[in-house]
């Protein structure tokens, strides 16, 4: 059998106030043979798919996850019971000294990691899918399964058969609960996806879940192509797509901008930040994002190099374009910075300014009209590509 979506590291990150985990895919090397791979080791080793999970939920408990391969029905569904079952992935205890090993950029094969817990809300975790997975994925139908506990909390090894997650299936099939399905050639060679958890699971009146009893999972392809254009007159060149993954009804109609900004020369010696041309929009000007969605083909936009900790994340509704500048900064829904998100998620989830990015907006409404944005958003951020 061979093995499937091997992970590399789990490390927990500051985001502004919010203790938030984000999991890397593995680049790791070691031993990766088995029946039904292709080619040599290193061949099968190669990561030609991927899929990120976002963990937007506010009111889940630490998730495990788990994934199980099913043989497919006629309408490519899952029938029957796990032709295999892998994981569970969740936080690596640093305190196992096979942590570093396996989890890290290096791996060593088949040995269980000890965790330390699932991966919480505001999680971006990257999986990279080898070439010795298609089976799973080209004939086979998948679902990723996420529990908040599981018997044995312990990472069962590559290519090992989970009983961890075939018990944990076990105990959730016929339940409601998080998980997303995949049918047999849904995710290409060449394809990279997102998976968001978003929503409530449980009635609320907390503004995060609009009302809760809500969950949703959303399986989405992100576009890897190069944008025909990028507008902005920087040096710094990125494709970004973004996701709308908050049920709250002020995110819902809404266009999304990069805005750039400048350090601008104030009358007593001091500077302040100070619009460096127009808002650059990110998707069709004829799309308005709403929750679950996901902007078009990924917009290419440009921006000076020596002003990006200074850039914003502009949320409008749509049809009405922002003016940043003057009193108050932002005439629009609201405005804050990428950087604290961007180095949060860099680690991890590569965040970066360069290449695919994908951006999740997520979190609750501002409770007052003066509340800082930094107090009730989040964007998670990680590389598309994988």
């Amino acid at each position: 059998m061979p093995r499937i979506l091997d992970s590399t590291h789990a490390r927990a990150l500051a985001l502004l106030g919010l203790a938030a985990l984000a999991g890397c895919p593995a680049a790791s090397t070691g031993n990766t043979g088995g029946a039904g791979g292709t080619g040599g080791a290193s061949d099968g080793a190669l990561v030609e798919r991927g899929a990120t999970v976002a963990f937007a939920a506010p009111d889940l408990p630490p998730q495990f996850l788990c994934f199980l391969a099913f043989a497919a029905a006629a309408d490519g569904s899952a029938q029957g019971e796990p032709v295999a079952a892998r994981g569970p992935w969740g936080v690596p205890d640093p305190n196992d000294p096979n942590a570093a090993a396996v989890f890290g950029p290096i791996g060593t094969q088949n040995v269980s990691v000890r965790l330390a817990s699932g991966f919480p809300y505001g999680a971006m975790v990257k999986l990279g899918i080898r070439k010795r997975d298609a089976p799973f994925f080209d004939q086979l139908a998948g679902l990723l399964l996420l529990a908040s506990q599981v018997d044995t909390v312990a990472y069962a090894g590559d290519g090992v058969d989970s009983t961890t997650c075939r018990n944990a299936w076990a105990a959730a099939k016929g339940q409601p609960g998080p998980r997303a399905t995949t049918k047999p050639g849904q995710i290409q060679v060449g394809q990279s996806w997102l998976v968001g958890i978003s929503g409530c699971a449980q009635a609320s009146a907390d503004p995060q879940c609009a009302g809760g009893a809500n969950l949703t999972e959303t399986v989405l392809p992100l576009d890897l192509g190069t944008p025909q254009a990028f507008a902005g007159t920087g040096d710094t060149r990125v494709a970004i797509q973004v996701a709308d993954l908050s049920p709250f009804a002020g995110y819902q109609d809404v266009d999304v901008y990069l805005q750039p900004m400048r350090a601008g020369p104030l009358p007593d010696g001091g500077a302040a930040p100070l619009p460096d041309g127009p808002p650059l929009l990110l998707g069709s000007p004829a799309d308005a994002l709403s929750w679950t969605a996901l902007t078009g083909a990924a917009a290419g936009v440009a921006i000076p190099s020596a002003d990006l900790d200074l850039t914003l994340f502009v949320v409008a509704q749509h049809g009405t374009t922002p003016f940043c500048g003057g009193q108050p900064a932002c005439t629009t829904t609201t405005a804050f910075p990428v950087k604290p998100f961007m180095d949060s998620y860099g680690p991890t989830a590569k965040a970066a300014w360069s290449g695919h990015q994908t951006l999740v907006l997520f979190g609750r409404p501002p409770l007052t009209s003066t509340e800082n944005p930094a107090d009730f958003l989040r964007l998670g951020i990680f590389s598309s590509a994988f």
